[in-house]
């Protein structure tokens, strides 16, 4: 799981969630948050999967 910023997100909404192969990513409106701030989620993010704190279960209940 991942946070950027993107300029792809409708006006109407400032943060959608978007699945890749393999991941979910949460776009973020560009303006509604600063880099700094994905950084730090995303370097927080990575160290709970790391740590095995958090763990993605994908429809077939197998840990990603």
């Amino acid at each position: 799981m991942t946070v950027e910023i993107s300029d792809l997100v409708p006006v109407d909404q400032i943060v959608v969630a978007a699945e890749r192969p393999g991941a979910l990513v949460w776009l973020v409106r560009r303006g509604h948050i600063t880099q700094r701030c994905v950084d730090e989620v995303n370097a927080e993010n990575a160290t709970l999967f790391r740590e095995g704190l958090w763990r993605q279960h994908w429809g077939d209940d197998s840990p990603e």
